[in-house]
């Protein structure tokens, strides 16, 4: 009598199959930072294009107008002028950004947020928003809790921005005084009759470079390449300002009622900056410094890169920034934005000559103010 055997049935044990998972754990583990990493790499390659296209967006700006665009902020008290007409640098740039359509439709003779400038100041401009900021693009409102909140409407944010000077108060950290004779140029700038006159070091583009009194509108010729004695190659032009008007703090966004605040012991208002919107001129950099504590307040050592700007969350000011002041200059007419980006160990920026550079944020501030300087005769070498 033949015997038949059954057959045989093979398959993973428990222990076989916890095996392989945690095999398998492991692999995720070892790979999914070199994924991280490969894709951050990624974003910051194309964030460097973004500052790339900018700055062959200025240099083809100024081969066809001999000049730099400049950011318009009329002053209300002269006569005829309004603040309805301010323009920022990067709107001028919107024609050599594949943007023409928004430029053609944009008004320049009123505010970024009248008539139909509202809602072509919510366009999100791709070559605006680094893809590494992780809310790239979001609208900047008015400063809540502000009193008054004199810029009522939203535009679309940009993570790149003009460099327009230095705020005084920065050399305090360097030398110990606000206004270095002989070490930079200093110009001063009064708003006559409005605010008090205060001094600021100029940057690679020009700040209303002659206002015609009627109008509030440019009128003479511009500051250009040929202003630029330190070199192009030598000089920023354009800061990486990402997360924008959000207040981030070493990579963490703040929330009214953090412990993490530097203007009010509220909670009902929401930290924000003055500037972000690439329609606004208050989107300018102005560079301050910052100090490391308790939570990156401007005006310290550190270049950038530990914030993203000066929280405004509850501060009362008037429209003209008379109230409130930082190192020196109305927030209301400059903005509290910073060099900053989420990208590790520094931040992009481009140069007069529209290259991009990485600059490290731990370099020193002496140094890094030396290239925001156009005409300031330092020796990068020697800083």
């Amino acid at each position: 009598m033949k015997r038949y055997r059954s057959a045989g049935y093979s398959g993973f044990t428990l222990v076989e199959l916890l095996v392989v998972i945690a095999i398998l754990g492991i692999l995720v583990g070892l790979l999914l930072p070199a994924v991280q990493a490969a894709r951050e790499a990624a974003r910051r390659m194309q964030c460097s294009n973004n500052a790339k296209q900018i700055g062959l967006a200025f240099h083809n700006f100024e081969s066809a107008r001999r000049q730099l665009p400049t950011s318009l902020r009329p002053p209300s008290n002269i006569s005829g002028a309004t603040e309805q007409s301010r323009v920022s640098v990067l709107t001028d740039l919107l024609p050599f950004l594949e943007q023409n359509v928004i430029f053609e439709r944009y008004n320049k003779g009123i505010n970024w947020n009248q008539g139909t400038n509202i809602a072509l100041s919510q366009t999100r401009i791709p070559s605006f928003v680094c893809p590494s900021n992780p809310q790239g693009g979001a609208l900047d409102t008015a400063p809540p809790g502000s009193t008054p909140a004199f810029i009522p409407g939203m535009a679309s944010a940009t993570d790149y921005s003009p460099v327009f000077g230095i705020a005084p108060g920065i050399f305090t950290q360097l030398i110990g005084t606000a206004s270095p004779p002989g070490l930079f140029r200093d110009p001063a700038e009064i708003f006559a009759g409005v605010n008090p006159p205060y001094t600021y070091v100029p940057g690679f583009f020009p700040k209303n470079a002659t206002i015609n009194p009627s109008t509030g509108l440019q009128t003479s010729k511009g500051f250009g390449f040929s202003n630029v004695s330190d070199g192009l190659s030598n000089t920023i032009a354009i800061a990486e300002s990402a997360g924008r008007p959000f207040v981030y703090v070493r990579g963490r966004q703040l929330n009214g009622g953090n412990a993490l605040r530097d203007t009010d012991a509220s909670s009902t208002n929401t930290d924000r900056l003055n500037s972000g919107g690439w329609s606004r001129p208050a989107s300018d950099i102005i560079l301050f410094g910052s100090t490391s504590a308790p939570i990156g307040v401007l005006g310290g050592p550190l270049a950038f890169n530990f914030t993203n700007g000066h929280n405004i969350r509850g501060l009362t000011y008037t429209a003209q920034g008379i109230a409130a002041t930082i190192l020196g200059l109305p927030i209301a007419t400059h903005g509290t934005g910073a060099p900053y980006a989420f990208h590790t160990g520094g931040a992009h920026f481009t140069m007069g000559d529209g290259s991009v550079q990485f600059l490290n944020a731990n370099m020193d501030l002496r140094t890094f103010i030396g290239r925001a300087t156009p005409a300031g005769g330092e020796v990068i070498t020697d800083l």
